[in-house]
């Protein structure tokens, strides 16, 4: 023993704070394996929920923060996956406090021959701001050959609203300058199509006065809020919004053009009754 003390007393004092340090990494590193390895970060929380609903292991496809512009909807950043019949949203509130109703909430969509197109995921009817408000509508398109998309939206009045949008950034080419001038909106996503329509400040007024008197209000306006609520993790609206989308592959040739109708979850199940 006093040979290997004095052996132990050899080795400069430096060396042995190495190998302490070594000693403890090690010691976390067992008990890490022990837990299973456990993930850090948001897209760790991300897994753990989908193993929580019994979906997935999904293909992250995004990490996407949401504007300051867009209706505000408890959460600034949004996970997205994709698991191959559905799209997978998971929703949180990064920074100081975090305790939202929308934080750390998985939200699952299903998709229809490959195609999906919807808003953001919301907790009910979500706050619009005193000002002009950009309206988000997200499509996904499994078909990796669509690198352009056209979606003409009917809305509850009849009119149509036209909106052009590719994914990819090397797919910028592919706008004509009336499309970039008039039609297009959103910031180019990799993944999928991202498309913003700017309401006026009124919408929201307008979406309430429609409940109390509803003759008076915009239908144009009101029509927003409710098509938002379609991915409302309750209920959500029971209206339908036909919409029209048109593919396109790298050369502008058009490939596919499919008619699609909006719903929330519950209109989903009602119209596959």
């Amino acid at each position: 023993m006093k040979k290997l003390k004095r052996l132990f007393d050899r080795i400069p004092r430096i060396v042995r704070i190495l190998i302490d340090l070594l000693l403890a990494v090690a010691l976390l590193l067992c008990w890490y394996i022990a837990k299973g390895s456990p993930a850090f970060g948001e897209e760790a929380a991300f897994r753990r929920a989908e193993q929580a609903g019994m979906v997935g292991p999904s293909v992250l496809l995004d990490r996407l923060f949401t504007s300051s512009d867009w209706p505000f909807v408890n959460y600034n950043l949004l996970l997205i996956g994709d698991d191959g019949d559905s799209i997978l949203f998971y929703t949180m509130h990064t920074g100081r406090n975090t305790s939202t109703s929308m934080d750390n909430v998985l939200t699952r969509r299903e998709k229809t021959d490959g195609i999906l197109l919807t808003t953001l995921p919301s907790d009910g009817v979500p706050f619009a701001h005193q000002r002009p408000t950009s309206v988000p509508l997200l499509l996904f398109v499994d078909d990796p050959a669509a690198v352009k998309a056209t979606v003409r939206l009917t809305m509850s009045d009849g009119s149509v609203l036209t909106m052009t949008q590719i994914r990819d950034w090397h797919n910028h080419g592919l706008l004509s300058e009336s499309e970039q001038a008039g039609y297009v909106t959103g910031t180019v996503r990799d993944s999928f199509f991202l498309f913003e329509h700017t309401v006026s400040p009124d919408w929201q007024q307008d979406w309430a006065a429609e409940r109390e008197q509803p003759d008076t209000y915009d239908e144009w306006q009101t029509d927003w809020i409710d098509l938002l609520y379609t991915n409302s993790r309750y209920a959500g609206s029971t209206g339908e919004w036909p919409a029209a989308i048109e593919l396109y592959g790298a050369d502008n040739r058009l490939i596919r053009t499919v008619d699609y109708t909006i719903r929330s979850r519950a209109g989903d199940a009602h119209a596959s009754e």
